[in-house]
């Protein structure tokens, strides 16, 4: 029989099942990282009116929930005959789905400021490391570990049609655009060993952002010019997620057939 756990464990526990951060929960339960922190160290307890959301996300009784936050040494009755082990992860905990990148921005902004290791398959890249938009210049700088893909201005399927269906000029704007984004990426990792970036020269399938335990993806694929205003992002967590693991590979196979820009 498992010793009683108590509210502290109990929240620890429940989070890294998922792969959150203390801030991604705090977001859940509208605190701050730091009230997280607390209740994990048994510094602090939840106020009187956050009681339903927590036992809600801990799928627990209310009354059950109390008592956890109201014992610490003694074993709850309610636990005598059964571990505190939580349910397997479901779909709408492993997958959510947002109906375009913006809608998620807020969400891919907290998942990379606390992340140490990032993982990064696009196009281009600007909106991630350039101008104020920039999502992760100060994580280069702080020293996360960041590996970027972004496509090679001589991919060969960048044609005129396919700048006509994007809406620009031509396919040498297109190129133009891709090769000052590359010199300042290349700029980059000159400066930070702790930056890498490639260059891939397949026509790209998907946009994959990743963030230790926490990636967010969206499809190149089928019809029309794909772009964040639409075309739908996936969030998913590495636990129990076998689509996790599986497009982590893709991503790491994807780097072995790259190579550094010139």
């Amino acid at each position: 029989m498992p010793p009683f756990e108590g509210f502290p464990m109990r929240l620890r526990k429940y989070r890294k099942y998922y792969g959150w951060t203390q801030a991604e929960l705090a977001s859940r339960f509208s605190v701050s990282a730091e009230t997280i922190s607390a209740w994990e160290r048994g510094k602090r307890k939840p106020d009187i009116q956050l009681i339903p959301k927590i036992a809600e996300e801990l799928r627990m009784d209310r009354s059950e929930l109390v008592e956890y936050i109201s014992s610490s040494n003694t074993r709850s009755k309610r636990n005598t005959n059964r571990e505190t082990v939580f349910d397997k992860p479901k779909w709408d905990d492993l997958l959510v789905v947002f109906q375009n990148q913006e809608s998620c921005e807020a969400q891919i902004r907290e998942a990379s400021y606390h992340a140490r290791k990032i993982k990064i398959l696009t196009i281009r890249g600007d909106n991630y490391f350039i101008g104020k938009r920039s999502l992760l210049y100060e994580l280069v700088v702080k020293g996360s570990t960041i590996d970027v893909l972004v496509l090679s201005p001589k991919a060969q399927h960048i044609t005129e049609e396919l700048a006509e269906n994007l809406g620009h000029k031509s396919a040498e704007e297109i190129r133009g655009k891709m090769a000052r984004t590359l010199d300042y990426l290349k700029n980059l990792a000159g400066e930070h060993e702790n930056f890498r970036v490639k260059c891939y020269n397949e026509e790209p399938n998907f946009k994959i952002l990743l963030f230790d335990d926490v990636m967010f993806v969206s499809s190149f694929a089928g019809q029309g010019p794909k772009n964040d205003r639409n075309t739908r992002m996936f969030r998913m967590v590495r636990e129990e997620n076998p689509l996790f693991a599986g497009l982590e590979k893709l991503f790491d196979e994807l780097s072995k057939r790259s190579a550094p820009p010139p």
